[in-house]
């Protein structure tokens, strides 16, 4: 069995509501919810949300075809995490121990059938989990907290090593898909061990959406690549009179 698990929580103060923002004519979950459905990967697409509201706009979209866990409002909070919402769920649906799970986060709503499958597919059994990673383009030994003076205190550094080749590549989760399976997370009640697989997701999925200023991204990236989507299909199209 495997089940896809998506997180809804109504509370945001960067950008208020933002699960359910508007964006490129339909709310902003609705673009990870679409995929998890067209992908025909999970037998059951759950719904954690402390909210009614969530529940019935999604519900006039979708019918029966997700389900739904409500979540107490002390896992709704700005310091509830991923792993207690997903621990919930496992209380509530109570699936086997072998049941694989994807985690989705609708803030990072660019992806394709193609790279949720891939993704899956990386799955093995010796791992703990697998997570969709990013490349860490910064330089770690250039980073360094703000003083309260508003002095950026830096240690002694060598200038031979300030650029970002320097330190060879790194990367740290983008937050789009976590894996794993109901024991190994229940056991761990973590994705991060060091048995836990990093998938290089692709470069135009990378973006999360926190203030305004990267939903006005993120829908300028879908109005682009519908734009592609467009001419692709009219060249074709001639193409096929031509030929015809």
């Amino acid at each position: 069995m495997r089940v896809a698990i998506i997180p809804m929580r109504s509370g945001s103060k960067g950008v208020p509501h933002k699960n359910i923002r508007m964006i490129g004519g339909k709310p902003l979950a609705c673009y990870t919810i679409d995929l998890a459905l067209e992908c025909q990967l999970f037998d059951e697409i759950v719904i954690s949300t402390d909210s009614e509201n969530y529940i019935s706009l999604l519900t006039s979209y979708y019918r029966d075809k997700l389900l739904y866990v409500k979540r107490p409002i002390d896992l709704a909070t700005d310091t509830s995490t991923m792993v207690e919402t997903i621990l919930h769920v496992f209380s509530e649906r109570r699936y086997s121990l072998d049941t694989n799970f994807i985690a989705f986060q609708v803030t990072s709503p660019l992806r394709s059938v193609s790279f949720i499958r891939d993704f899956s597919n990386s799955w093995s059994d010796k791992y703990d989990a697998c997570i969709t990673v990013k490349p860490f383009d910064r330089n770690l030994s250039l980073v360094a907290p703000l003083l309260q003076n508003g002095l950026f205190h830096l240690p002694k550094l060598d200038n031979t090593k300030t650029n970002r080749q320097s330190q060879g590549m790194i990367y740290y989760p983008d937050g789009s898909m976590w894996m794993s399976t109901v024991g190994k997370f229940m056991k761990n009640q973590s994705f991060y061990t060091s048995t836990t697989f990093g998938y290089l997701s692709p470069e135009w999925s990378r973006y999360d959406v926190d203030t305004e200023l990267d939903l006005f991204i993120v829908e300028q990236l879908m109005r682009r690549a519908n734009e592609s989507n467009r001419d692709r299909y009219s060249t074709n199209e001639q193409e096929s009179n031509e030929i015809g």
